[in-house]
């Protein structure tokens, strides 16, 4: 008797196999899972960097949350802990460099709801 199988995230794999092990217990893969998670917080960052594009001449910072959304995207992507060989980064529009953690939190801070899908996926 199979008592586990794990598959990826398409609907009708579940639908068959529920159907054909009703037994079973049905798990979804962490690579899909994972992919997935990146994928919707990718796309609320890029809304979140749009939405600043558009409204460029309401706010001081908009050109900023542009760059630093753009430019640091993979910060919403992968753990932190794996940029071991991560060098202060130049910030060209600041004239200054920042450590990983001042980018993630600068980033973080520029909106709520990016910060709590963040929080949410880590």
């Amino acid at each position: 008797m199979i008592r586990r199988l794990i598959i990826d995230m398409w609907e009708s794999y579940k639908q068959v196999l529920e159907k054909a092990f009703p037994k079973s217990l049905i798990a979804v893969d962490s690579f899909h899972v994972i992919a997935n998670l990146n994928r919707a917080m990718d796309r609320v960052r890029i809304d979140t960097m749009n939405r600043f594009k558009l409204e460029r001449s309401k706010l001081l910072n908009n050109d900023m949350y542009y760059y630093m959304l753009k430019k640091f995207h993979i910060f919403f992507k992968i753990d932190l802990d794996r940029l071991r060989d991560f060098k202060p980064a130049y910030i060209a529009k600041l004239n200054t460099y920042w450590d990983k953690q001042t980018i993630l939190n600068y980033l973080l801070d520029i909106d709520d709801t990016l910060k709590h899908c963040y929080r949410l996926k880590e």
